[in-house]
């Protein structure tokens, strides 16, 4: 049985460096909770 690697199995790891800055001005409160709340795992 051939083996997968983990990084193939596991789901990629998503940061938002400046907040969802498509839908709020970038670096801002607003635009790190907005791309909490779309899934990004970390800032």
């Amino acid at each position: 049985m051939q083996q997968r690697l983990p990084s193939l199995v596991d789901e990629p790891i998503a940061f938002a460096h400046r907040g969802a800055r498509a839908h709020a001005p970038e670096n801002t409160i607003s635009a790190f909770q907005l791309a909490l709340k779309l899934g990004a795992n970390g800032l």
